[in-house]
């Protein structure tokens, strides 16, 4: 079968671990077999933010894990890099409520965390590289302070909020 015909084969995982087992080798076999055997594009889908798509496609395809036809793609990477069009197309997918929220502040670092006193996480914002929040992932919206509800807001780079999702689900099924 030729991969002109076929759309392809698509893997989620949450990440690649450094040291993986065996769901992670099944998932890279099986990928490689279908890439190269049954000569079908497979692109592999990763919902962590700390994957580094180059990176581990150098070290995956360099260690012989990784064929060819087989890809790895990021959502917060392709989120990071949409243009504001993009992603408000994209935000098109939100469950359309916008909750008034405050604009997050620029950072230098990739992503900001706030916890409450327990130590829980309460809030994560996501920034591009030009030091522009993309996303704020409010972890608190029941009750300010206490862990749960959760609120996923996608911003523009002039800090206009685009969409918001209630939950990680609908945020990684508006992705797939």
């Amino acid at each position: 079968m030729s991969s002109q015909s076929n759309p392809g084969v698509f893997e989620l995982t949450w990440t690649f671990p450094e040291n993986f087992g065996g769901m992670t080798s099944v998932l890279l076999h099986r990928a490689k077999a279908y890439g190269s055997v049954a000569d079908v594009p497979v692109t592999i889908l990763t919902l962590g933010s700390d994957v580094d798509v180059q990176r581990e496609t150098r070290i995956l395809t360099g260690s012989g894990k990784l064929g060819p036809q087989v890809t790895i793609r990021n959502l917060w990477e392709e989120l990071a890099s949409m243009t504001d069009e993009q992603l408000a197309r994209f935000s098109s997918r939100s469950s359309g409520v916008l909750t008034e929220e405050m604009p997050p502040d620029r950072a230098e670092e990739a992503e900001r965390t706030r916890t409450n006193a327990d130590g829980a996480l309460l809030e994560v914002h996501r920034y591009r590289s030009d030091s522009t929040c993309y996303v704020a992932d409010r972890r608190d919206t029941r009750t300010p302070g206490t862990p749960g509800g959760r609120r996923l807001t996608l911003w523009s780079r002039s800090n206009r909020p685009l969409g918001q999702f209630s939950s990680a689900s609908q945020l990684y099924f508006a992705w797939l």
